[in-house]
């Protein structure tokens, strides 16, 4: 029964300080005081390293022995590192797995980001990312690789993170230019045409990689 209770602990500081960091209420560098998130959530200090522990390996704190921790900062290398391997693992995935993409599930993706793009209110801004990024899980998930989707996963979460920091700092790109973009790639792989898939794959990362360094500025 303890254990139960300690792993449940530990979940809800990890579900805690998760959310705080992908909404950018933890900015990038920001110091995370044990202490205080012990009070806050009124719990002991073991749930709280755990849960830590567990942010570290998803590469979104990082941890110094006796120096404390600190959510992991957001760099123009590490946007420039994050999107140059994107570009390289996105669009050949969709090709190369072109025939294993469900085009049903493919259009509800697309269905279900555009509905939620035309929610212009800001709580509905997390939501749009969340979105945004199930819809490239997905075409990842179709190669049906877990070492692929494990690699991806903290890309992903990333990216999140990035789009989320770019509302804080008002740089971010607007729900509609995204949802176009994203059309974009749907209406190629419904064609099966190799090279548009690519050439819209890369002109949507490389305007996500524009408006994610304009956010550091």
């Amino acid at each position: 029964m303890t254990e139960i209770h300690n792993n449940s602990l530990k979940e809800n500081v990890y579900d805690f300080l998760k959310q705080s960091i992908l909404t950018c209420e933890m900015l990038p560098g920001q110091t995370i005081s044990e202490k205080d998130v012990m009070e806050q959530l009124s719990v002991g200090r073991t749930p709280v390293r755990e849960a830590l522990l567990i942010l570290q390996n998803e590469q979104l704190v990082e941890m110094f022995p006796r120096k404390g921790t600190i959510v992991k900062p957001i760099t123009s290398k590490s946007v420039l590192e994050l999107f140059s391997l994107r570009k390289i693992i996105e669009p050949a995935v969709a090709v190369q797995f072109l025939h294993q993409i469900d085009l049903l599930t493919l259009l509800e993706h697309d269905k279900k980001l555009k509905t939620v793009c035309t929610n212009n209110a800001r709580e509905s801004i997390l939501d749009f990312y969340k979105t945004d990024i199930a819809f490239h899980e997905y075409l990842i998930s179709c190669s049906a690789n877990e070492k692929l989707i494990s690699v991806c996963q903290p890309l992903f979460l990333e990216g999140l993170r990035i789009g989320m920091y770019g509302v804080k700092t008002h740089t971010n790109r607007s729900c509609e230019e995204t949802y176009t973009q994203h059309h974009q790639i749907v209406q190629a792989i419904l064609a099966e045409d190799a090279q548009a898939i690519r050439n819209t794959f890369i002109e949507h990362l490389n305007e996500a990689q524009i408006s994610a360094l304009a956010s550091l500025t």
